[in-house]
């Protein structure tokens, strides 16, 4: 077969900038840096196209899809670059097997999380079905990739599933994955698959098997061989104690409750909005099953809501259930209303903390019930952003903390300023900037009248986000060190994100341009110190070995 001259002299040094550009979108990607991951990939597809590289195309388009569906909640473009790649393969064959089961594993994802559940299952089972020769072969006999993209398949499939409230075929689909996992030493896909089966077995009322998963899940994660396992750790704790619970056992289901929560506040880096749901269903059960009535409503609605907001329609029924069936026993006098937990339930110390995180939740809700476009994407890119760029300069862990749990409120006065003010498409008036202006006063504000003992710095932190390095900021005006450095490392990442983004009167930079801004502002907007790490946060280091996946 001839070749096209044209592309023999062109393929190679094209094909090494695509590398290039592919090793740095995946730097990216793994520093949870999306704006910066989605250039260099859309640099890539375009010399693909350019040049005619199909096949590179298809690979580049099914990277594309994957961070602004998973990075970035782009899932409109994401889905449109999953179908791309589709077309692109249309007789899947080989490797191009893993590829097209990832662009319908994508297509699902994003269906979940549009709440198309059913839309969402067939993606996902036509993933599998791509699959069907891998899943008869020797888990050994595949390829790393191969053992990866047939194991996600598996467990995307079983998660859609148990959405639409079919727990024994995700069960099934799930011991299929665990084989998978324990043949290959895949522990990341295990210690998954450990914490769904135990939660599968336990809706299914299997709790002997339950229990079973989640002993090993439980040592799995206490071991220490991943970072942020210790994090997971709180899973299979409260999954343990939902089953003494079931048990009858209040006193052991208690003790692991507030185990979980203790796990939770200790390792909390973001508000993981699940698990402050499951956290709450849990408890709203045992305030329900002591005869706590008032708190039970309290964590069971605040379940349902996080529930519903994050599209899993069937726990959040279940949850307005069991409402129902509490409103039933209490008004028929089975239950005794009570507006405080009884005593053993949580110590004076785990009580504050469940406290503290449920109310920062309901504040978050607030900010996210602003009419204002993509605010809820905005405060979790900023928090990712600031939290990188806070452990890229190595400062204490009291400030991360404070990022971490009052970092996503940074916006909560928002929600006193007119909807039609906040996405005004043109230049606003002086009086509008300066009720714009008062947003950072108002939070601190609101957070002062929810009296949940935020310490000084904390508060700081949402007064100050609009301060500048050279003293021209607002709302008091400090300038320099006068700036605590968590505040001026939050004022980084929240510039960035707001420069990156569409807005109803702008179309959002690119990643490059909003760089050049950020640096251009150093030492009069921003802190120079801080500008500098936020560059080397993105520098991609010479060694970083980029392994491609098909």
């Amino acid at each position: 077969m001839s070749v096209d001259p044209y592309l023999e002299t062109v393929a190679e040094p094209v094909m090494a900038r695509i590398v290039e550009l592919l090793r740095q979108r995946a730097y990216y990607h793994n520093q949870g840096l999306p704006v910066a991951a989605i250039e260099a990939a859309h640099a890539a597809l375009a010399l693909a196209q350019a040049h005619g590289l199909t096949a590179q195309e298809a690979n580049i388009s099914l990277h594309l899809a994957e961070d602004q569906a998973f990075l970035l909640n782009s899932y409109a473009a994401a889905a449109e670059n999953a179908r791309h790649c589709l077309r692109l393969i249309p007789q899947p064959d080989g490797i191009d097997r893993t590829k097209v089961a990832t662009a319908y594993s994508v297509l699902g994802f994003v269906a979940a999380q549009q709440q198309r559940p059913v839309d969402a299952v067939w993606a996902l089972r036509e993933a599998l079905a791509v699959l069907a020769p891998l899943q008869i072969r020797s888990p050994k006999d595949l390829t790393v990739f191969e053992q990866r993209t047939l194991a996600r398949a598996y467990i995307n499939l079983a998660v859609a599933d148990s959405l639409v409230g079919d727990f024994e075929e995700a069960r099934v689909l799930s011991e299929a994955a665990l084989v998978l996992a324990r043949a290959v030493g895949n522990e990341v896909a295990l210690i998954t698959l450990l914490e769904n089966l135990g939660y599968y077995e336990i809706v299914l009322g299997n709790y002997q098997r339950a229990e079973a998963y989640l002993v090993e899940g439980e040592n799995l994660a206490s071991s220490g061989h991943h970072p942020d396992w210790l994090e997971r750790l709180s899973y299979f704790q409260q999954m343990r104690s939902e089953i003494y619970l079931r048990r009858g056992d209040l006193q052991a289901a208690s003790d692991y409750a507030s185990r979980a929560l203790d796990t939770h506040v200790r390792q909390l880096f973001h508000f993981d909005r699940s698990l402050v749901a499951d956290v709450n269903a849990l408890f709203g059960n045992l305030y329900l099953a002591t005869g706590a009535i008032q708190s039970s409503f309290e964590c069971l609605q605040r379940a349902e809501r996080i529930y519903r907001y994050l599209g899993m329609t069937f726990l959040a029924d279940r949850m307005h259930t069991q409402q129902a069936l509490a409103a039933i026993l209490s008004k028929n006098g089975r239950l005794q209303d009570s507006a405080a937990p009884p005593a053993p339930l949580l110590s004076p110390k785990a009580a504050h903390a469940f406290d503290l995180i449920c109310q920062i939740m309901d504040l978050l809700f607030d900010v996210y019930a602003t009419d204002e476009e993509g605010v809820a994407g905005h405060s979790d890119r900023v928090i990712r952003y600031a939290l990188a760029l806070a452990r890229k300069m190595n400062l204490p862990e009291a400030d991360i903390g404070a990022l971490a749990y009052v970092g996503p409120l940074h916006d909560l006065g928002k929600r006193a300023i007119p909807p039609d003010i906040l996405n005004k498409p043109g230049a606003l008036t002086p009086e509008e900037y300066e009720l714009i202006k008062h947003h950072s006063e108002a939070g601190v504000e609101i957070l002062l009248e929810a009296a949940i003992g935020l310490s000084p710095e904390a508060l700081s932190l949402l007064r100050h986000h609009h301060e500048r390095w050279d003293g021209k900021g607002y709302p008091d005006g400090l300038k320099s060190e006068q700036i605590p450095i968590v505040t001026r490392v939050l004022s980084v990442a929240d510039a960035y994100d707001a420069m990156t983004v569409d807005r109803p009167y702008r179309k959002g930079l690119s990643h490059s341009e909003a760089m050049q801004r950020v640096c251009e502002n150093a030492g009069t907007q921003f802190d120079p110190a801080v500008t500098a790490a936020w560059q080397e946060l993105h520098r991609v280091p010479e060694d970083f070995v980029f392994v491609p996946s098909w």
